[in-house]
């Protein structure tokens, strides 16, 4: 029986980069997995939201950053408010 808090969770996560996180993408997957969570396909489904990036490349980073700006754009649309994402 697994008591994990964390069981029973879903989770999504999007890697940005290299190979490198994407393997760091799947280990933590495995590590939820076996944390009783479960994967889905959308963000918008999870419990768990993980965004995996690298931290030496900066195109990673800017992906990342653009991907939030435009889901924080999406929700705000959807809520009929308006949000402006803080400034780097």
């Amino acid at each position: 029986m697994n008591s994990s808090i964390l069981s029973g969770k879903t989770y999504f996560i999007r890697t940005f980069g290299c190979q490198m996180n994407l393997h760091d993408s799947e280990r933590v997957s495995g590590l939820l997995d076996s944390l009783g969570c479960l994967e889905v396909g959308e963000p918008s489904d999870a419990d768990i939201v993980i965004f995996m990036t690298c931290c030496v490349r900066e195109a990673a980073d800017t992906r990342l950053y653009g991907h939030r700006s435009w889901r924080l754009h999406r929700s705000a649309r959807r809520r009929g408010t308006s949000h402006q994402p803080r400034q780097r």
